[in-house]
């Protein structure tokens, strides 16, 4: 297991090849990771607009580029390209120890995961809450596969209009899901004076989305006030699968969830807590 710290970069690498016992390179990934994150302040002038104004991003370098066509894809009036720069990341990471002949290859970025297996054995993926709380999810996925997996929530990394505690996304890139972690979040606002909001700049003066209106806290909401965050978050999360974009989410809010799994899926979702020890990509 490989752990690299690198400006806002907080990424574990789990990674495994079936003819050796080789581990990878660390000063080749961490040289990968500078250059990511090298070409993406380079582009920030780009990313930081609303994804649907970017009308031509094939001169922008492979990073910046995918990180505007998982915004565009998911929700260009909304999002920004930085909806999806965790997940891009991971993506790219993934990418190169393919490339390397990793059979197997985990990469989180802080809670955005991008996944590779080539083997025919089932992984478990651990995503946290949010607000560091000893709740998450384990998803037990059969391989072969190549997926992605992101969580956004209240009081995570990420300013939110919504009130989720947590929204995690299933789909076939990190940056994709990503994305659509944030918008569906985003869908969980509702009205009430037991909500807390501010403007996003008071929050973060280099925010991408200035002049929005951000959710600072949620009170003890009532039940149909719940109900209606939970309804609204899985609309959007049901209409990105409709539209082929994720496999899957799941939607919490004050300890009570919605998803759109169903008969069929491929992956197998259990609550778990954070003392539980049975998952790899945690």
């Amino acid at each position: 297991m490989l752990y690299l710290e690198q400006g806002p970069s907080s990424i574990v690498i789990t990674a495994k090849r079936l003819r050796d016992d080789g581990e990878p390179d660390e000063d080749k990934v961490l040289e990968l990771l500078t250059r990511l994150q090298m070409e993406i302040k380079e582009a920030l002038p780009i990313l930081r607009l609303r994804a649907g104004r970017v009308t031509n991003s094939r001169h922008l370098p492979w990073i910046a580029r995918k990180m505007v066509e998982a915004a565009s894809a998911v929700g260009p009036e909304e999002l920004t390209a930085m909806s999806a720069v965790a997940g891009a990341v991971s993506d790219a990471i993934k990418a190169f120890l393919v490339d390397e002949g990793f059979d197997l290859a985990l990469v989180n970025n802080g809670g955005d995961i991008a996944a590779y297996s080539a083997l025919d054995e089932t992984i478990s993926l651990g995503t946290a809450d949010p607000r560091g709380g000893l709740k998450g999810l384990s998803l037990k996925i059969k391989g072969p596969f190549e997926l992605g997996i992101a969580t956004s929530g209240l009081g995570g990394r990420s300013l939110t209009k919504g009130c989720a505690d947590s929204v995690t996304v299933i789909a076939e890139s990190a940056a994709i899901a990503d994305a659509a972690a944030t918008f569906v979040c985003n869908a969980t606002c509702i009205s009430s004076p037991l909500i807390k909001v501010a403007l996003s700049e008071a929050l973060d003066p280099e925010t991408d989305i200035r002049g929005e209106i951000v959710t600072v806290e949620a009170g003890a909401l009532a039940p149909l006030e719940i109900a209606s965050a939970l309804q609204k978050g899985l609309a959007n999360a049901s209409d990105l699968k409709r539209r082929g974009l994720i496999m899957d989410a799941v939607i919490s809010v004050k300890g009570l969830t919605a998803s759109t799994f169903g008969p069929g899926s491929r992956i197998v979702m259990e609550e778990r807590y954070a003392d539980q020890k049975d998952c790899d990509g945690c």
